[in-house]
Order: C-alpha cells, then structure tokens, then sequence
C-alpha cells in the first residue's frame, strides 16, 4: 500500500500491469481510458499504471478500467491498512460473496448492545473509546469496536 492513501482511495504499489491495447483509443491516450462509467466503492480502479480501491470518499463516475471491485462484506479490510501493508486479492463467486455478507451481517447482530445503550441518561464521558475486542482467530484478524463520539451530557 502507498503512503498517500485515504478515504478516497488505496493506492496499490506493483508490477506494472501489461495492457492489451497501445492507447485508450477514442476515450484516451493511456490504455486504461475508457468512456466514462459508474464506479463502485471498493472498486480497482486503473489511474493510469497505478491501481486504486476506490473509497467512500472517492469518484463515483470516471473513465478508468476497473477490472475488479472488492465484495461488500471485505471492504471494512480497506480501513485496517496502513503504508507498506501488501494486499491480495482472491476471486469470489456470486454466491461466496453473499454467503460472506450473510456471516458478517448475523455476527453484527449477535453483538451485544453497545455500552453507552445501557448507560443511564445522566452520565459523564465513557473513559475507554473501545466497546469490545475481538481476539484474532486462524485467519480472521483481531477487531475493536469504538463507540462513536458522544453528544455532551
């Protein structure tokens, strides 16, 4: 991963891709110019040479390639990088992607209610940001909950 990331977009550091064409042809002189299109976020999205996963904050119409684009339930992963981090990719079926969503939805739910919900309705600022940790596990990476900020009591 690129040092210059953000919302916007991670930008990816590699071997420069082999392009099956010289140019962009009508829609641009780079290879990677097409007509304009919808992006979606977590798309890969080719500026040029350089690939990019399209944030939240990123473009949502543009006129790159974007060969692939990462499933809903991976793209929390975007936030976790940090510079010098490497990333692969691993294609998915439809169904894959789904059942992953479905997983991911029903472990949210199982959540316990949030701290603050059972706070009562005087109170002073929590001290401690994070609502729980999960411990990481074979694959899965370890995850921290933080509330969001609180409104001044």
């Amino acid at each position: 991963m690129h040092y210059n990331s953000s919302r916007t977009g991670v930008r990816l550091i590699g071997p420069k891709p082999q392009w099956a064409r010289s140019d962009g042809g009508e829609a641009g002189l780079h290879p990677s110019n097409i007509h304009d299109n919808a992006y979606a976020i977590g798309a890969v999205d080719f500026t040029g040479d350089m690939p990019v996963i399209l944030g939240p904050d990123g473009p949502s119409l543009g006129g790159f390639v974007c060969p692939a684009t990462i499933v809903q339930a991976e793209l929390w992963k975007m936030g976790q990088l940090k510079p010098g981090d490497r990333v692969r990719f691993k294609r998915l079926t439809r169904q894959q992607a789904n059942a992953l969503q479905t997983s991911q939805d029903a472990a949210v739910a199982a959540l316990d209610d949030p701290a603050f919900a059972r706070l009562p309705k005087a109170h002073g600022p929590l001290l401690a940001p994070v609502l729980r940790r999960l411990a990481a596990d074979g694959e899965k990476p370890a995850l921290s909950y933080a509330s969001p900020a609180m409104p001044a009591c």
